[in-house]
């Protein structure tokens, strides 16, 4: 498994907070001759989702529907366009993750997607080689946090910013006449033509600001929904009251135990995956239903798509709403079963535990033999930009900055919480706990990279002295 940016391993967990909100974005945003518009509508409050729907409009007639959002925020490097013809709209945004087909740049042509950029095909920065965001960003440059702090202000611009600084933090991506000036990181500007959906210029933003001064950015209109945080397994029948975990239970003879009752671990659990939409007439369409073997998947799903719920928890500004949590499981009414199950399981993971520890790879990840491989097999797996960011660190204390991005990844995938031979290796030289093996496999990866190729040999001799 290749890790492409290491700093989203790294801020993985920190920021998952910033990628959902308590509302649900709504945009509009104008062509500059304001004769078009876009209307994103989300179904999701997580931010870089596509999940909704948007609308192109001339006046008050609507031309045609697009099934997704654009999602727009006034705080991020994500910009949205349409042409003065309605025909075409290219969106921009760093989080390149938002589903199969969607990449930094995505531009659609009646409403059908017509092409896509990479950051580095569309940029003159490539994020595996060089240590650059997608879009120019002088935030640090034109303003002073320090000053920001202390008069409580949100932002106090620094003295003696240029107008060329001050400009681009306002405008580093913009659209004059349907063509597009893009600034990038290296303050390279793309120039794109939004017509012929082409790429005609990649050029020093310098020798453009004369040109560029001039022209100004259209903003968006920015709404938002309420999003509800009801959960699925909560959901009530409009005709009964009955919520849908106690229907579910009655069908599989099974009980329903919410993830706060005490006791939910004592047992063997039974679990359903459900996510879908709920719209305000109460029908559920199921996006994903993935049920254990004691459950009757075909009279669950006829349950739920034929039933009508109550809805009135969402929001007015949207027709439908995604769900996601189903939050609980299921286990054996009777409480002697019940625990029966949970010793059976128990048996079964130690068992596959114990296979684990002679196998080459898990869930088609290899598996290093030793601390030698482990500095050997992350070599492969970052990039040149990651092995850039570790060099730049003054000490291997740094590395620790890692724990929760790249050190997850090493935890999960070579088994040291669920088994494996290099978990097999460390537990007969002496350490065990996976927090502190990953930690290690960091810091005397930072002194390997740094040049020490016999670290590994070194740490294992020291190791088995104690």
């Amino acid at each position: 498994m290749k890790i492409k940016y290491l700093l989203i391993w790294v801020l993985f967990l920190q920021v998952t907070s910033l990628f959902s909100q308590t509302k649900i974005p709504i945009t509009e945003t104008f062509s500059m001759n304001g004769k078009y518009s876009l209307k994103s509508i989300a179904y999701s409050n997580e931010h870089g989702n596509t999940l909704g729907k948007s609308i192109v409009q001339k006046g008050k007639k609507v031309l045609y529907e697009i099934d997704r959002s654009f999602d727009v925020f006034s705080y991020n490097p994500i910009y949205l366009t349409i042409s003065n013809d309605g025909t075409t709209i290219a969106y921009f945004t760093e989080n390149s993750s938002a589903g199969p087909g969607f990449k930094n740049v995505s531009i659609y042509k009646n409403g059908k997607l017509l092409k896509t950029y990479t950051q580095a095909e569309f940029t003159s920065c490539d994020p595996e080689q060089d240590n650059c965001r997608f879009l120019y960003d002088n935030t640090n440059i034109v303003f002073d946090y320090k000053k920001n702090s202390k008069k409580g202000l949100d932002k106090v611009q620094k003295e003696g910013v240029s107008e060329q600084e001050l400009f681009l933090n306002a405008n580093s991506i913009l659209n004059h006449n349907d063509i597009i000036y893009f600034t990038d990181a290296k303050k390279v500007v793309t120039v794109f033509d939004l017509k012929r959906v082409k790429i005609i210029a990649k050029t020093p933003f310098d020798s453009l600001y004369h040109r560029l001064k001039n022209y100004k950015r259209v903003s968006p209109k920015f709404d938002d929904a309420d999003f509800s945080y009801e959960r699925i397994n909560d959901f009530k029948f409009k005709n009964s009251g009955q919520k849908l975990s106690d229907s579910i239970g009655e069908i599989a003879g099974l009980k329903f135990v919410s993830v706060n009752e005490a006791g939910f671990f004592k047992y063997k659990i039974y679990r359903i995956q459900l996510t879908g939409y709920l719209d305000h007439k109460g029908h559920f369409e199921i996006e994903m239903l993935k049920c254990d073997k004691n459950f009757d998947e075909s009279r669950i799903r006829k349950l739920i798509t034929e039933s009508v719920f109550e809805s009135g928890f969402i929001s007015d500004k949207i027709e439908k709403q995604h769900f996601k949590s189903f939050f609980g499981g299921f286990r054996n009414p009777n409480d002697s079963l019940a625990l029966e199950e949970k010793e059976s399981e128990k048996k079964e993971q130690a068992r596959e535990f114990e296979r684990r520890l002679s196998m080459d790879s898990v869930n088609h990840v290899y598996i290093p033999a030793n601390m030698e491989e482990c500095m050997v097999e992350l070599d492969k797996v970052l990039n040149p930009n990651s092995k850039k960011q570790i060099l730049a660190y003054k000490s291997r204390g740094d590395m620790l900055g890692l724990h929760h991005g790249l050190g997850m990844w090493i935890r999960n995938n070579w088994g040291l919480w669920g088994g494996s031979r290099l978990l097999k290796y460390f537990r007969d030289i002496g350490p065990s706990e996976p927090d502190g093996l990953s930690s290690m496999i960091l810091y005397n990866y930072y002194d390997w990279l740094k040049g020490n190729k016999n670290i590994a040999a070194e740490w294992e001799m020291k190791s088995k002295k104690k």
